[in-house]
């Protein structure tokens, strides 16, 4: 397992402690990490969040909602690698 997808997994067993369902940031999220997986980046970036967020024909409202998901979890992911981009509003 990857060090991003092991770090989506603690966001997200975080969050759900805290009593968040998160459904669709959890599918958003693992899928994303496929994406970097793919284009052989362990990093995240603000060009690879939006290229993934805006792919496959996504509505701007998907967008949106996958860029706000891929934001939020940037931030979290940062206090241990430093290297992430966090995407701005």
């Amino acid at each position: 397992m990857s060090t991003l997808l092991q770090s989506v997994d603690s966001y997200l067993a975080l969050r759900r402690g805290l009593g968040t369902e998160l459904r669709h940031p959890g599918f958003h999220l693992r899928r994303f990490v496929e994406f970097l997986e793919a284009e052989g980046a362990t990093v995240i970036t603000t060009d690879l969040a939006l290229r993934w967020a805006q792919s496959t024909g996504a509505t701007p409202a998907t967008s949106a909602s996958r860029l706000a998901d891929i934001r939020r979890f940037a931030a979290w992911h940062s206090a241990t690698d430093p290297r992430t981009e966090v995407p701005p509003e």
